[in-house]
């Protein structure tokens, strides 16, 4: 089932989907503090999160905030299939892929 945006959250969900793809860490720290926190899994309607688009573009030091502030499902996939992981490998993130390799709870073995 995707997880889609719920309306309250909108415009800081798509502030912290923007930053967390142009490599903000500045932004992504700052929005995922402000009251009425997000969650860090609200996806667009690509089924894509922060963590993906963090992921996609290598922006490694993303990852590792969104993982230390809270992301639940490291392995949820988008609408084709591709978990942050996968993303990260596809485009060559090496470091990215270590970083989420090491993630506690990501399955690597997910197809």
């Amino acid at each position: 089932m995707k997880n889609f945006l719920r309306r309250q959250d909108g415009k800081k969900v798509r502030k912290l989907w923007t930053a967390a793809e142009q490599g903000s860490i500045d932004d992504v720290i700052r929005l995922a503090r402000l009251p009425g926190n997000i969650d860090m899994t609200d996806a667009n309607d690509g089924n894509r999160t922060a963590l993906h688009k963090a992921s996609k573009y290598g922006h490694e030091s993303i990852v590792q905030a969104l993982l230390h502030l809270g992301v639940k499902d490291m392995n949820l996939q988008d609408q084709n299939g591709s978990t942050a992981l996968h993303l990260a490998c596809r485009w060559g993130h090496a470091r990215t892929v270590q970083v989420l390799v090491q993630a506690p709870g990501v399955d690597p073995n997910l197809q």
